[in-house]
């Protein structure tokens, strides 16, 4: 019913080009970030440590909702993809959880008063559980097409990476 998203950072650092952040929806649920470019295409890896049993949620990229139902919806195989005339947004999970596109209420956006959202939906158990997911969004253009969805990269590598070369970055809280 209560839908939680990052709202502070405990720790944040960067690594070449590559980001990380540790963060708590809840008390006792830990989320670890990284972000990791891709070309076109950008890469999420979250790695959730939580005591009970949740729902989780993650989102594509918001594309303006055309009139008219005139869209098109591609949902299998843990990819989620909804295309306008104008705009592709696309999902992709490297886990079990499932595919879906949504229109969520209206003025929810501040580019557009009505959008279309690829998203991934799941169930974790007590435990720690890793999420990944490639995202991509850009516009339609005459002739072009998708660029390929890029390898998920090893989460031990990502580890080993920000414990050789990260560089911490001031966390701001707000008081």
């Amino acid at each position: 019913m209560h839908m939680r998203m990052r709202e502070f950072n405990e720790t944040v650092a960067i690594s070449g080009d590559r980001l990380y952040a540790k963060w708590h929806p809840y008390d006792d649920i830990s989320v670890e970030t990284y972000i990791v470019p891709a070309g076109d295409w950008h890469i999420r890896l979250h790695e959730v440590t939580t005591q009970r049993r949740m729902e989780v949620l993650e989102g594509g990229f918001a594309i303006a909702k055309p009139d008219f139902g005139v869209w098109d919806e591609t949902v299998a195989n843990a990819r989620a993809e909804v295309k306008t005339a104008d705009d592709v947004s696309v999902i992709i999970g490297f886990d079990a959880r499932t595919p879906r596109v949504i229109s969520p209420f209206s003025n929810t956006n501040v580019m557009a008063a009505r959008t279309l959202v690829p998203q991934l939906r799941g169930t974790l158990e007590p435990g720690t559980t890793l999420l990944a997911t490639a995202v991509y969004a850009g516009p339609v253009t005459e002739g072009s097409e998708l660029p390929d969805a890029p390898v998920c990269p090893d989460i031990a590598e990502l580890r080993q990476s920000f414990a050789e070369n990260g560089k911490k970055v001031p966390v701001f809280e707000l008081t």
